[in-house]
């Protein structure tokens, strides 16, 4: 859950957390970033014109230039936004899903559980996706909007003021990480790696999220 307007920096649950749990232990400066989309922000990563992306998931073969820190700090399960009166109630299988029109992030690598299957993705290239995605579904134009978890989905309907139901998807959970430049000084990703390991461990963030959505 990050959001930013035009120029302005991001804000949001994870920011905040940050600036919460690590920045009193540090002597480190945060600046944060406009909100942009997720290829502009892999290729600052790789120029080494930002230092960490607080937000990366999928598989790790395509990484260039940046590496991963070797620790989460979510595991959520995939859903989908849909109408409150859509006829998509469930989904049992995943085979439910062939010729749906279902709104995501352009750029992004979706779980390998959902690759092979015949759905018509309609992809957004802009920093604010969630909430085009959202309002595409009100519109009619999209069929269902995909998540990769309920906390994002249910705070930006809600800041949207949209309704919308949440339907679980049968796939694992999904990690989200944070990764960091390899041009960027090792002694500062070092000590910013120590200290978040800390501060996300276990469901410490889990919580703050919770509590952030509501």
């Amino acid at each position: 859950m990050m959001v930013g307007e035009g120029l302005a920096p991001i804000r949001g649950a994870l920011p905040d957390y940050i600036m919460r749990t690590i920045a009193p232990h540090t002597g480190m400066r945060f600046e944060w970033l406009a909100p942009m989309t997720l290829q502009r922000a892999m290729q600052l990563l790789r120029d080494g014109k930002m230092d960490i992306a607080l937000l990366v998931s999928g598989a790790k073969g395509a990484d260039r230039g940046f590496a991963r820190f070797d620790w989460t700090y979510l595991q959520a399960q995939p859903y989908l936004a849909v109408k409150p009166a859509s006829p998509i109630q469930s989904v049992p299988s995943l085979a439910a899903l062939a010729d749906l029109e279902i709104g995501w992030v352009g750029g992004s690598v979706l779980p390998e559980e959902l690759q092979p299957l015949r759905i018509r993705w309609q992809y957004v290239h802009a920093p604010n996706w969630q909430r085009i995605n959202l309002h595409k579904l009100a519109a009619g134009r999209i069929q269902a909007a995909y998540f990769g978890n309920e906390f994002s989905a249910a705070y930006f309907a809600r800041k949207e003021n949209l309704a919308v139901r949440l339907v679980r998807l049968p796939i694992a959970n999904q990690p989200f990480e944070m990764a960091y430049s390899l041009k960027s000084d090792k002694q500062a990703i070092a000590e910013f790696d120590k200290l978040a390991r800390a501060a996300f461990k276990d469901d410490q963030f889990r919580a703050f999220l919770a509590s952030y959505r509501d």
